[in-house]
């Protein structure tokens, strides 16, 4: 829904969904892609990314298509408690092709930062996103193809 609030303001003039398999016959990005399409998002402002199994593969696999875009800067779209790790991941990757990153924090999200240890859900999310951090930056301290383990495959 913001991917699609972010187009119709008219600071996305393309929406790249990405995200891979989530069960046998259909991925992340098709499911997004549908509901994009129930809200009014033309077909031709999806590009559509449907490999990806983490993050880090996100980044790495989207950075080819909006390369050829020619986009000089990004609005990554995701969960409040996911935005830090989001923006770390993809700056580091899309850094040295000069693209600019930005975040933007799904409003539409259940989520509730103000108070996130109240609800297992939350807790849950929070307590593994700072795991999560944790691995990638052991993991990816380094630009994809340069330096230690900054080998493009995703955790």
């Amino acid at each position: 829904m913001q991917g699609v609030a972010l187009w119709r303001q008219g600071v996305a003039p393309r929406v790249i969904l990405s995200g891979g398999p989530i069960g046998r016959w259909v991925t992340a990005a098709e499911i997004m892609r549908r509901e994009a399409l129930l809200l009014g998002l033309p077909s031709r402002a999806i590009l559509l990314e449907e490999e990806s199994r983490s993050t880090w593969e996100q980044a790495v696999k989207t950075l080819p298509m909006v390369k050829r875009l020619g986009a000089r800067r990004v609005i990554i779209v995701t969960s409040p408690y996911h935005a830090r790790r989001a923006r770390w991941t993809f700056r580091r990757v899309f850094g040295p092709a000069g693209i600019e990153v930005l975040v933007s924090a799904s409003p539409y999200s259940k989520f509730q930062a103000d108070r996130w240890w109240t609800r297992e859900q939350d807790t849950e999310d929070v307590l593994l996103e700072y795991f999560k951090m944790v691995h990638y930056f052991l993991r990816f301290r380094s630009p994809p193809g340069g330096g230690l383990r900054g080998e493009a495959k995703g955790p």
